[in-house]
């Protein structure tokens, strides 16, 4: 993944013009600004009227991108689908309480965590890799969970359960 932009431009009150390689772009909003830069694969989010550059994007939802897999669940609409653009590493296991599509895109999901994911509602998960210490995915009762060309894998010695369904916490 490059995380660099090689951005140059002016900026003056009637228009602005950034230069993206060897295309001349023309914005006039910083709304407009920040499209283009999601657009180009970075997490613009809005912040007290402001856009800033959160990082490059690892998830995306409707083509928005987003920084973290946290930050692209908490934005999710139940019914929505969440598309990886990485291979993610998170710093604990997420806990799924909206009925969400996550498409891993043929990426992987790693945690040092003892879960990964714990899944409280109907739940699609497909299209590549997830690794946790004990349990990849781990189900609570009353739970469909669809899991659609999805390797789990669990990397402890000890109590490995890749998938678990209707765990206790």
């Amino acid at each position: 993944t490059n995380n660099t932009a090689n951005i140059a431009g002016t900026i003056n009150a009637a228009k602005s013009v950034f230069n993206f390689g060897d295309d001349s772009t023309v914005v006039t909003s910083s709304q407009e600004f920040a499209e283009l830069l999601n657009n180009d694969g970075y997490a613009v989010e809005e912040v007290n009227g402001l856009y800033v550059v959160a990082g490059y994007a690892v998830a995306a939802i409707n083509g928005k991108g987003y920084a973290t897999l946290e930050k692209a669940y908490a934005a999710a609409n139940a019914g929505e689908t969440i598309v990886l653009v990485d291979n993610i590493t998170l710093a604990s296991k997420l806990m799924l309480e909206k009925a969400i599509t996550l498409d891993l895109n043929g990426y992987t999901v790693t945690t040092s965590a003892q879960k990964a994911f714990e899944v409280y509602t109907n739940t699609t998960i497909k299209n590549g890799t997830i690794v946790a210490l004990e349990r990849a995915v781990d189900t609570r009762t009353n739970v469909e969970l669809v899991l659609d060309t999805v390797t789990l894998k669990a990397t402890s010695t000890a109590n490995t359960q890749p998938l678990t369904i209707g765990g206790s916490t």
